[in-house]
């Protein structure tokens, strides 16, 4: 990845071009019907919206594009009106490789839209016409948002705006999944509420430093690398003491504990204990695959 996107940061081009490169796949493992063609025309429009919109003024070349992943999976079809769960995926590249660092892996249980087959999916900023474009153009945005929060330092903020204003038109029509009244604070209004609450500033903090001081030095300089990325765990950890259900926090462990544990599997054994006390901790959920570092 080039430095240009650091540049973007300061002054954007007035170039537009698609950001993602998205693999998108619509799937209805247990919907009984005959038009089974729908789901791949669904799936059509979808690839198109994601991957066609110009969703910045950011000029991404073919190999600059984001690697993302969109599934979403029918659970109920009952006409034209569907029900299902949106999973999304977003990785990050690493400089001086070619792995990718995954930046966000979300599940959305309440995605409900109207949709007839061959309709035309297409997004108008500032306007709310349909219930899947404005999800798709909701997680396009927040992705961006984190995206850009990798390489710059809050970088991201203008695309949580962007998010923002959706979700008012979501609220404003009472569509499930934007309202405040979600008493577990897991849908969309609430996820961008929490990743946005300065209370929970250091995980936006942490996806910066985590990167670019991080995982994009370790190809020249791996101890400092491990090094910084450890700071970002003792940072995240305190944040875990006072507010261990974030919603934040969570996010970015469910991307990371595998990463985390691929980063320190060849740390000295000291960063080693260390990192197993804070994740155990923090993900107890995982501990065992944590506890593995020390074997």
């Amino acid at each position: 990845m080039r430095y240009w996107i650091l540049t973007a940061l300061i002054g954007w081009t007035t170039l537009a071009a698609q950001e993602f490169y998205a693999e998108v796949k619509v799937r209805a493992p247990s919907v009984k019907t005959t038009n089974q063609e729908i789901f791949t025309e669904l799936q059509a429009q979808l690839t198109k919206l994601i991957n066609n919109t110009a969703w910045t003024d950011v000029n991404f070349r073919g190999h600059e594009r984001i690697p993302a992943s969109f599934v979403l999976e029918i659970r109920q079809m009952q006409g034209d009106r569907f029900d299902g769960v949106l999973y999304v995926n977003i990785s990050r590249p690493v400089l001086y490789s070619t792995y990718l660092s995954p930046l966000l892996v979300h599940q959305d249980q309440q995605v409900q839209f109207s949709y007839t087959q061959f309709q035309p999916l297409e997004y108008s900023e500032g306007s709310y016409d349909n219930d899947l474009v404005a999800i798709i153009a909701y997680y396009a945005y927040f992705s961006l948002g984190v995206y850009w929060d990798s390489f710059g330092k809050l970088a991201g903020t203008p695309f949580y705006q962007k998010a923002r204003n959706i979700v008012q038109l979501g609220l404003a029509r009472g569509a499930p999944g934007w309202t405040m009244d979600d008493l577990k604070r897991q849908n969309r209004y609430w996820l961008l509420e929490q990743w946005t609450e300065p209370s929970y500033k250091v995980v936006r903090e942490a996806y910066y430093t985590y990167h670019r001081q991080g995982m994009d030095q370790f190809y020249k300089r791996p101890e400092t690398a491990r090094a910084n990325i450890l700071g970002v765990l003792r940072d995240l950890k305190k944040l875990y003491d006072d507010y261990p259900r974030a919603t934040p926090l969570r996010t970015f462990l469910r991307a990371k504990r595998r990463e985390i544990i691929n980063v320190f599997s060849e740390a000295p054994i000291a960063e080693k204990t260390e990192v197993v006390k804070i994740m155990t901790e923090m993900d107890p959920a995982y501990s065992e695959q944590y506890r593995k570092l020390m074997k």
